[in-house]
Formats: structure tokens, sequence, C-alpha cells
């Protein structure tokens, strides 16, 4: 019926340009990255040409209908399901031989199908000559030339949907013989039997020989490849993959990157660390004294302040990796990668959604679908809690701010820095190890290989970069913001409240001895003895035996507890714990820490020790809550995440413990 929505389906090959496709004609800011296998669940959004509803749907990029991944699972599955629907086949034009392949499948699952033949463009350029007419006429379908990166040719492809048939033409369908079930039928069939490499028949096997040899003709006959000079962008290119030289290079942009997230965020941050002190202040001095003003204060500005004042170093980590997935240089780092990460049970493919842990862990987890080998895919989840995400940015900058000098350098490096990137190293390469023990538990069926297609290098598109640093720092804020609100009321009313009798004593004791009006520094001690005597204090008293061998005292404790919700957490927590509010000389969390003292040996309490143990606990524990629960979600094991779990947290007990002692 004319009213029904008709489905259009964005099908292709990995790295085809689905996905800017799917932005351009439904004005949905997916962000599109430069990798192979990025989209690994569908997207959805509703478009209307000459008044018609169609819901567009970007599936994820696959090489077969026979699914060897869960992301290449979750297209097919989609595919078969389909009704009333249209197949848009997104082609690479730089790589038609390998995308008509998949083409041939899915022309012959009986359903109205057209080819958007992308990056003609980029094809020209490589002396790529392609005759779409002949195309079109060997294949039975519609062919329209685009390019997604130019926004060429989609007004075309738009107006051309209404056109689209059944492919009852094409060389391919009825090729295959079946016997009495049909190709869609006989996909479904090999797809719930399994699809491991020994349970293939030689009835499939013959298929996908005929279905290249046909597809192998039908080059020959419409593609025409013209002598051309190298471009430098394919010059340069050689330089970025060479075994050597390609390696420097890559370290080089990985230092620069972490010496840019402390000297460029350095003045935002002292401006935004500014203007809470300042907000503070005001809110301060504007409300009557009382509960209310120390709970917005303590509670709510201190809290939000703690996180927010990080939010500079958070956009420019995303802003360098989305550089590195925009002109697809993550790509030729998991080809650098590949040969040494073979030896810890891995492949070049575990390095994207690794890299991708540098930004959140549970994406990167669920990204790890596209690796075809279950035991590579079960060990790259394993390990991506162990890359340092965003969220343990904010207490690494903190600990390192106490930990060396503002105005320290190793030569023209800030130390700062280069600590920094060490703890990024330190996360690649305790997972590294942890893959090497996983390896010894769980091995290998069978022998994988690592087939991953080179995307071009290109200029980085600005506006979904942009727009992908907007929408990953709101959610930053959004998401840190709403749980650091919770943690920070329940730790101010904590605090605030204790056993009557011991919280009322403390208070007539000080009134006894110094009358109402006390010192900023009498107060302090009262405060302190206070918070001592709160239910947070108690709880920390449970909690210290434990953690005393790791140098930590029971305030720590209650960070590093409430830091499971998010790792961000823990700097909020010590900034409603000991309360900014409180400091009238306007000095920052880093400042309070390192005034603090133990009231026993009235020795410093944040000691080198205790910074290094702090530094290694939070590079080697389990990130957060919401990680466990993506890894039992892809994994479907409560078994695995529970070692998972326990192996982390128990690994970084036993280094904190061994290094605060050697230390000490």
């Amino acid at each position: 019926m004319e009213s029904e929505t008709t489905n259009i389906l964005l099908v292709g090959n990995p790295n085809c340009g689905k996905t800017s496709i799917f932005n351009i004609l439904a004005g949905l800011n997916q962000k599109v990255t430069n990798i192979p296998g990025t989209t690994v669940e569908k997207v959805s959004g509703k478009i209307k040409i000459n008044n018609k509803e169609y819901t567009l749907i970007d599936l994820p990029g696959a090489y077969s209908l026979f699914p060897k991944s869960e992301d290449e699972l979750v297209a097919a599955k989609e595919i078969l399901s389909t009704k009333n629907a249209i197949i848009v086949f997104v082609a690479d034009a730089t790589r038609l031989e390998s995308n008509l392949f998949y083409f041939s499948q899915i022309a012959d699952l009986g359903l109205p199908t057209m080819l958007a033949l992308n990056m003609v463009d980029l094809a020209k350029s490589k002396g790529i000559q392609i005759d779409t007419d002949a195309l079109s006429q060997k294949l039975g379908v519609l062919v329209v030339s685009i390019s997604a990166l130019k926004s060429e040719g989609i007004e075309t492809l738009k107006n051309t949907f209404h056109k689209v048939v059944f492919p009852n033409q094409n060389p391919f369908y009825n090729s295959y013989n079946k016997s009495e079930i049909g190709y869609k039928d006989f996909v479904s069939q090999q797809i719930k039997s399994g699809n491991e490499e020994n349970k293939v028949d030689e009835t499939r096997k013959k298929d996908a020989s005929e279905r290249q040899k046909m597809v192998a003709d039908i080059i020959s006959n419409v593609v025409t490849r013209l002598p051309y000079q190298k471009r430098l962008v394919e010059k340069l290119d050689q330089l970025l993959i060479h075994p050597v030289w390609g390696i420097i290079i890559m370290l080089a942009i990985m230092t620069l990157i972490f010496q840019s997230v402390f000297m460029l965020a350095e003045v935002p941050m002292q401006g935004i660390e500014w203007i809470f002190i300042k907000v503070g202040g005001f809110v301060n001095e504007s409300l009557p004294a009382g509960f209310f003003n120390d709970l917005v204060v303590e509670g709510l500005i201190s809290g939000l302040a703690g996180v927010v004042v990080f939010v500079p170093q958070i956009v420019i980590l995303f802003f360098f990796i989305g550089l590195l997935e925009e002109t697809g240089y993550i790509t030729r780092i998991s080809f650098l990668s590949d040969r040494f990460m073979r030896r810890f049970g891995l492949s070049g493919k575990s390095v994207i959604p690794m890299t991708g842990g540098l930004a959140c862990a549970i994406p990167s987890i669920m990204a790890a679908r596209t690796i075809e080998n279950k035991a590579e895919r079960l060990a790259t989840i394993f390990i991506i809690p162990l890359m340092t995400c965003s969220a343990r940015l904010p207490v690494y900058t903190l600990l390192i701010s106490m930990l060396v000098p503002e105005d320290s350098s190793v030569w023209i490096f800030n130390t700062r820095g280069l600590v920094l990137m060490g703890m990024y190293l330190l996360g690649f390469v305790s997972a590294l190890l942890f893959a090497l023990i996983f390896r010894l538990f769980i091995k290998a069926k069978a022998n994988h290989f690592f087939v991953l297609e080179m995307p071009e290098l290109r200029p980085p598109r600005w506006k979904p970069l942009f727009y992908m640093l907007y929408k990953k720092s709101m959610m930053f804020l959004s998401g840190a913001g709403k749980v650091i609100l919770i943690v920070s009321l329940i730790l101010f009313f904590l605090k605030s409240f204790g056993p009557s009798d011991d919280m009322q004593q403390i208070k007539s004791r000080y009134q006894a001895q110094y009358g109402n009006e006390l010192s900023p520094e009498i107060e302090r001690q009262q405060n302190s003895e206070l918070l001592e005597a709160s239910w947070i204090g108690r709880i920390g008293k449970v909690i210290e035996p434990a953690i005393r061998p790791l140098g930590y005292d029971w305030k720590i404790g209650i960070a590093l507890t409430t830091s499971f919700a998010a790792r961000e957490v823990f700097v909020g927590t010590m900034s409603a714990i000991y309360g900014l509010a409180d400091d009238e000389e306007g000095t920052g969390l880093r400042d309070m820490l390192q005034k603090q003292t133990d009231p026993v040996t009235g020795l410093p309490v944040y000691t080198f020790p205790v910074l290094i143990s702090l530094l290694l606990f939070y590079a080697i524990a389990l990130q957060c809550a919401s990680t466990v629960a993506v890894v039992y979600k892809e994994t479907k094991s409560l078994k695995y995440t529970a070692i998972q779990l326990v192996s982390m947290y128990g690994a970084a007990y036993v280094v904190c413990m061994f290094a605060y002692n050697f230390l000490s």
C-alpha cells in the first residue's frame, strides 16, 4: 500500500561510506569513523521523498551474508527478516570487485535492489574508469554514481528510490542450484546451523567460487584501469605504514597528544576552577548560613567542580582520537601493530576497539564484535578495561599534578605530560600481560587471519568531527554529572549526620572551650572531628584496615568505593569529603589535599608512595559498574565476568601493596 512506510536498507562492505550517506539523507549526525566495522548496531532515521515516508536503516558493514563476526550477524539477520524493503547496496568504486561478491549474494535474495557507486571521484583520480551503464546492464539493477564526501549525486539517489525493482535480470539470480529451497532459505539454514569453518559444506564453497568468477568477468567488461602518477597522499601513506618509520611516527604522534592534554588545557582549567570558586563564594554569602547553604555549596557545587574542571582535557583527548579516526590513521596503527599483537594472542583488529577504550570501554567492548575469531574477541573484551578511558583522566590529572611540580620539564617536554603518557602506556602494557595470561587458558580453535581493508587517507571532515566533540562532551557531562550529583548528595548527608550523641558531644566540647565564635583554624579542627564521627567516617573506618596496606586512609577508601560507579567520581568525592567551600583561601582540590596531614603522625597523607599506589590502582583495577554490565551482556557469561572483575581488582591490590611498601 502506498501509505505504508518502506524500509530502505543501506548495505555494503565496511568503510564503503554507508554512514556518510545515512547522515546526508536522514539529517542525523550519526558519528562516521573511518574504520571498518564501526557500525555495530543498526541505526535508523525517517526521511520523506515526494510526500512518501521511508525508514532509512544503516546496517553494519559486512563481507558476506554468512556471518563470521557479531556485526555481520546483525546485518544478515536484518536483511533476511526485512519486509517491504528496498536494498541500497553501497559499493566502494575503488574496490568494486571485492564489493560485488557481497552484492551478488544480496541480489539473489529476491528483494528490490539498487547499487550506489560511492567514491567515484577518488576512483577517477586513481585511474579507475567504470562504465556505469554497462555495469547496470550486466547486473540488471539501477546504478547511481555518487560521492558522499562531496555530497554529489545524493539528490539523484533520492529520486531513484521509487524506481528500484526486483533484480530479475541480474546474472547471479537463480544461478545457484539449491534444489527445492531458495537462496534466502539456504542462507537462513546456514546461519542457524552455525558458521564455523568446519561446517561450511561443499555446495557453499562451490557457490563462492562461481560467484568470484562471475564478478571477475563483469569487472573485466566494465572497469578500465589507466596508468596514473601516485598522489602525494599515497606516498605519505607508504611512509606511515613503513615497519620502522611508521612506528617512529606513531610514537611521535602519541607523545604530541599527551603533551597537548596537559599544556593546552592548563589555562581553561584554571579559568573553570576560578569560576567555581567564585560561584561557591557568591552562593555561600547569598544564602543564609545553615544546612541548605552547606548542601548547595559543599554537596553540589564542590562535587560538580571536581569533574567539570577536567572537561578541557577530555575535549582535547576526544579531538585527537576523532582526528585519527577521521583521517584513517587508526587503521594504519592496526596494520603496524598486527605482528606484535599476535605474540599475545591478539591481532591488529584488536587495536581498533582497544584504541576506542581510550575514550570509553563500553562502546569499545561492543565494537569487539567485529573480530571473527572467538578466542581473540573474548581476549580483547577482557583487556579493554585496562586501556585508560577518559573517566580516568581527571583522576590521573589530579594525582600527577600533586606528584610533579608544575614547571618541571624533561628537555623540551612537560614532565606531567610524560607521566600521563606513561600511565597510558602502563595501561597498554597491562592489557598485553593480561592477554598473555588469557591465552594460556583459552586456546583458539582455528587459525585466524588479519584481513582489514585500508581506507584512503583523507583530510578530516571538520563538521562531523566538532559535532562529535560536542556530543561526547555533553554525554560526559550529563552522564558523569548525574552520578556526581547523586553521589555528592549521599556523601553530604552521610558526612553531615552521625550518631547524635557523638556529634553533639564534639560541638559542645568546642563551644565550651572556644565559645560560639571559632577561628578558621579551630573550626577546621572541629569539622575534621565531626567528619570522623559521622556516618561516612564510620563506614570509612570499617574499610580502612583492608586498604591500609596500600597506604590509604578511610577518606581515600570512601572515594575508591564511590568511584566504582564511575572513575571520575573519585575527584568529586574528594571534593565533597574535604569540603572546598570551607577553604577561605580559595585554593583548589589539589592544594587542599596536599595540606592534609595524618592526625596521629602529623605527616602528610598524600606522600610519593601513596600517590604512586593510587595511580597504579586506577591503572589496573576494572573501570566501573557499567563496564561489568556490558562485559556480561557481550559474553553472556557470569563466570567470565566474575573472573575479569576479581582478577583485575586482585592484581591492583597486590601491585599497589608492593609498590607502596617498596617505596616507603
